[in-house]
């Protein structure tokens, strides 16, 4: 049974590693792995020594949550990379307990498909154990199309995690969450080459706040862009409806699949990729599917020749015609003929 995922890695930003995140993705795309998680350590209280400095153990999270980012950017449509953070442990004796924390954090993980994967104890989250309802209704008063609304849960968020004192960190790391779920919802249902770019600027703006208001401040642009760009997307389902729409209309002509992206003003890759996807075809196949089924009908008319045929419905070279009719029927354009 092939090994799929690796939920223990450490980089270079543990002491204990040299190897650069960006070369451990690539040498885990090459093996076949579908996820990996980084789990770094981050341990405050490690004794210091001359073989270890005090500060070995200690994260840099915003150097690391940049170099995660870009990782993702550049791998994201290879493998799917997430990060843990647990809490910390001061005794072998409580081994036992992170490893129920990481099972439980994992579980949560496969649930939500959040990148950031968080343990945090009920009883240490001082009443915060909701804050996580905030991130769900913001995103669903988004896609609802109403911006106002998901305002108002932002400043309600804001103002619990201000009453109870909430670390900068763990508050971080929720809107984190929040902005990944954003724009993983953002994707799923609105067509856009441009959300995965908004999503890593936002994602390293959450991480460079330095305080709770220029936190929230970024969360509110956040919020105000995301809803400009909804206003003005097109639904995925009516993007593959009008490609679809220009192929009927157009197959006659040598089209590519650039001309279809610059008909409706999306990437070409991203029209490929949205297309198969929702479709199970690519471009190429929905293109042939339409000619053929098109010199089925005029096959049925014996004043046609064969080769006419064919440069009736855009194919320039009447050999190729016959290959590409012979796949997709089972037998050649003649042959059909012969059956009718």
């Amino acid at each position: 049974m092939p090994i799929l995922a690796d939920y223990h890695m450490h980089s270079s930003f543990s002491g204990d590693s040299r190897a650069p995140m960006q070369d451990m993705a690539a040498r885990a795309i090459a093996l076949g792995y579908q996820e990996i998680c980084f789990t770094e350590h981050m341990d405050l209280h490690y004794p210091a020594s001359k073989e270890c400095p005090e500060d070995m153990f200690l994260l840099n999270t915003d150097s690391y949550l940049y170099d995660l980012l870009r990782a993702r950017e550049k791998f994201g449509e290879q493998i799917n990379i997430k990060f843990g953070v647990s809490t910390i442990i001061h005794d072998v004796t409580e081994l036992s307990r992170t490893f129920h924390e990481a099972a439980m954090a994992l579980s949560r993980a496969a649930d939500s498909g959040n990148e950031i994967i968080l343990y945090v104890e009920e009883s240490e989250s001082s009443g915060a154990s909701h804050l996580n309802e905030y991130g769900t209704k913001i995103t669903d008063a988004l896609f609802d199309k109403n911006p106002d609304a998901a305002k108002e849960l932002l400043e309600q968020m804001k103002q619990e995690i201000t009453d109870i004192r909430y670390p900068l960190h763990k508050a971080k790391i929720k809107m984190i969450n929040l902005c990944s779920a954003l724009f993983r919802r953002f994707g799923e249902i609105y067509v856009s080459d441009t959300a995965e770019d908004m999503e890593s600027r936002f994602y390293l703006r959450i991480s460079q706040s330095t305080t709770l208001y220029s936190l929230f401040q970024v969360c509110r642009e956040m919020i105000d862009e995301t809803n400009q760009v909804i206003s003005g997307r097109l639904e995925k389902h009516d993007l593959v409806d009008q490609i679809s729409r220009y192929i009927s209309a157009n197959y006659q002509s040598n089209i590519t699949l650039q001309d279809i992206a610059d008909q409706i003003h999306i990437s070409s890759a991203y029209v490929s990729r949205l297309f198969r996807n929702k479709t199970g075809i690519t471009i190429t196949e929905a293109i042939n599917r339409a000619r053929i089924d098109q010199a089925k009908l005029l096959l049925g008319n014996p004043e046609y020749k064969v080769y006419e045929i064919a440069q009736m419905v855009g194919f320039e070279d009447a050999a190729y015609f016959t290959s590409v009719f012979t796949k997709y029927v089972g037998c050649s354009p003649s042959e059909y003929r012969s059956q009718k």
